[in-house]
């Protein structure tokens, strides 16, 4: 049984509410803010503001006298103000502090730092933080020059810093609160939308879809389902028993069977249907569902109606008579080329056996071709099983090239000139050789159907990270039109086609998550037909940067496009998964995960064991002692951290011949 996730979706009311609360947290994470981001200036020069007697000042008309008397004022004021230990004055004329004696005589102190000076020429105030206590500068009367200086003793000034902090503490956790509430309601939103796009596609969908909770109660059935169950129309059927409803006693033991007990033999439903003729079976998928902290929420049956699978013994049958069709124009090919040897006349009874040969043959084509369209119109395969493996890909080409070259008929070739383009060398690939095989051997008989004279090259070459091979002809070419829909199913542009060889072409080249297309510049004009495949590409795990980096960007010189794992606790299930031509490993590795313990997990999982490992170290002789020690592995390959690039190279050469001499095992 497969097992799936669902979340359970809250309410609109409950969404309404999370909203109210959020605004309230916001509005009060705003309040307690203001004061904390206000920072120290701002709260200092509240207690500038609480200042008596300093308004008169503000005019900005006073004399020498009349100045020296208000400020003589303001200190004598306020004396008895306990926030403050001191209170100045400073003329931002020269920057010098003073003060006034008992009988109101201007007394110089010192003069102001020079980067207090400029803060307060500059914004008007400055504050300095000295062991606890606040030395605040405020100008009080930029027409006249002055600025307060006053001491905040350090209790105040604690008082001041503690609400400062609290307030800020506070703000931000309710502000953190209420971007949570947020996320919620976002999530919320998507959610209920994907469960209401999500119900919408299950309702519309043909094949029957049910789902039921703990207790076997029916959460949610389509028409499909209904018409399964004996319900189609109209009653209510959420929340209520699902066994009892079923009205076909062979329908209701199936469900009993399927969900109650175990269904790991048991998946399909053989049943009649209103509308349906005869009998129809059904194929049902099992997924247990389950929320994201793991608690079980029900199951979600899937059914799929294989009726005409089941009627097909073989489910490839379509594609396997598509290659008897094949093999049997390759023996109309041999026919031709032995009639074309038989010029002498003693032979005349066997060119006339050969001829009505060569004649039921033509028959048995068209009645093959026949079927194919009959029976893939019916039916069509839903995956394709691949077997993959690193192969080199110059073996494939050359071998499938010289096939199709030696099996020509005879007078084809007089008018017929075959080449092949390739590079000295090509990467391996990994791909089902077979595969690969049947789809350069169609798209050369697809060129030869069009190109009984003229040219047809084969080339192959290096794309970056893939490679590419093109069967390029001099035939009749494709029009605009047709080079949209030529590898749909059944459509063929040619009498007596298919329309089955491209489409087949392009679910392999799909299935190896390659691209395959076809370019033509008209009618008359020839055409290329091109597939791409990716090459084999190395993992590299290391936990330093500057190796990994080097190694990336050296595989790359030497035409290798690595991939980079960064969680290496689940780099052995990744590396299987990926299925990598090598593996870069780094055996000093120490922190998230020792590189000597990771290749023994790689050596000894079934799944990876056999994948070639370079291993990088600092000392390689202590390195290869402490594999000894953990179990008596080798590695394929061993450099130093400080390889050269050739080094590199020369190993990467050697894990090619090893995937050559797998490939030829």
């Amino acid at each position: 049984m497969k097992r799936g996730r669902i979340k359970i979706v809250p309410s609109r009311l409950i969404v309404l509410g999370l909203g109210t609360i959020l605004f309230m947290l916001c509005l009060a994470a705003i309040l307690m803010l203001l004061p904390g981001l206000a920072g120290r200036a701002r709260l200092a020069e509240r207690v500038v503001g609480s200042l008596v007697a300093h308004s008169e000042l503000e005019s900005g008309t006073a004399g020498p006298e009349t100045l020296d008397r208000a400020l003589f004022t303001i200190l004598q004021s306020n004396k008895t103000n306990r926030n403050i230990s001191y209170l100045r004055f400073v003329d931002l004329k020269d920057g010098s502090i003073f003060t006034f004696d008992d009988d109101g005589v201007r007394k110089n102190l010192t003069r102001a730092e020079p980067k207090i000076w400029a803060d307060l020429v500059s914004s008007g105030n400055a504050v300095k933080v000295e062991n606890g206590s606040y030395d605040v500068f405020q100008t009080i009367s930029p027409e006249l020059s002055i600025a307060v200086n006053l001491g905040i003793d350090p209790e105040v000034a604690y008082e001041i810093e503690a609400q400062r902090r609290l307030s800020s503490i506070v703000g931000s956790i309710i502000l953190a609160t209420g971007i949570g509430i947020l996320i919620m309601i976002w999530q919320t939103r998507q959610i209920e939308e994907a469960k209401g796009e999500l119900e919408l596609v299950l309702a519309n969908t043909a094949e029957p879809i049910l789902m039921t909770d703990n207790n076997l109660r029916l959460v949610f059935a389509n028409e499909p389902a209904r018409s399964l169950l004996g319900h189609p129309r109209g009653k209510n059927l959420r929340n209520q028993p699902l066994l009892p409803m079923i009205q076909a006693p062979e329908n209701r033991e199936f469900f009993a069977t399927l969900l109650q007990g175990d269904n790991s033999g048991l998946d399909e439903l053989e049943t009649t249907l209103p509308g349906f003729s005869g009998r129809v079976t059904f194929k049902a998928n099992v997924l247990e569902v389950r929320t994201e902290l793991g608690r079980s929420f029900g199951k979600l049956v899937v059914f799929r109606d294989v009726t005409l699978e089941k009627r097909l013994e073989d489910k490839k049958i379509s594609q396997t008579i598509h290659e008897l069709k094949g093999m049997i124009g390759e023996v109309k090919g041999f026919i031709r080329q032995a009639l074309g040897q038989m010029e002498d006349e003693s032979q005349r009874e066997q060119r006339a056996f050969l001829n009505i040969c060569l004649d039921k043959l033509e028959k048995c084509y068209n009645t093959v071709a026949t079927m194919v369209r009959s029976i893939v119109s019916a039916f069509k395969p839903h995956s394709i099983e691949l077997k993959l493996r690193h192969t080199n890909l110059d073996e494939i080409v050359k071998s499938n090239f010289g096939d199709f070259e030696s099996s020509l008929e005879k007078e084809t070739v007089k008018g017929l000139t075959l080449s092949m383009k390739m590079p000295e060398r090509l990467p391996t690939v990994r791909c089902d050789s077979d595969a690969i095989s049947r789809v350069i051997m169609n798209l050369l008989i697809n060129a030869l159907q069009h190109c009984q004279t003229g040219s047809i090259e084969v080339e192959a070459q290096e794309k970056d990270s893939l490679v590419q091979i093109s069967v390029r002809d001099t035939g009749t070419g494709i029009s605009a039109p047709h080079l949209q829909r030529i590898f749909e199913p059944h459509e063929s542009f040619r009498d007596g086609g298919t329309g089955l060889g491209l489409s087949v072409c392009r679910d392999f080249i799909r299935a190896h998550e390659g691209e395959i297309w076809a370019d033509s510049a008209g009618k008359g004009r020839g055409s290329v037909f091109s597939f791409t495949l990716p090459k084999s590409r190395p993992v590299i795990l290391s936990s330093s940067s500057s190796l990994t980096e080097r190694l990336e960007t050296e595989c790359k010189k030497n035409g290798y496009y690595p991939i980079l794992l960064n969680d290496l606790l689940t780099a052995t299930r990744m590396v299987a998964e990926i299925g990598p031509n090598a593996i870069l490993l780094d055996l000093d590795m120490e922190d998230t995960i020792s590189g000597l313990s990771l290749a023994y997990r790689l050596k000894k999982t079934s799944d990876t064991a056999k994948i070639p490992i370079i291993a990088f170290a600092s000392d390689l002789s202590e390195a290869r002692s402490e594999l000894d020690r953990y179990g008596n592995i080798a590695m394929e390959a061993y450099l130093t951290k400080n390889f050269g690039e050739e080094e590199l190279a020369a190993a990467m050469r050697t894990v090619e011949a090893y995937w050559y001499l797998a490939q030829t095992v």
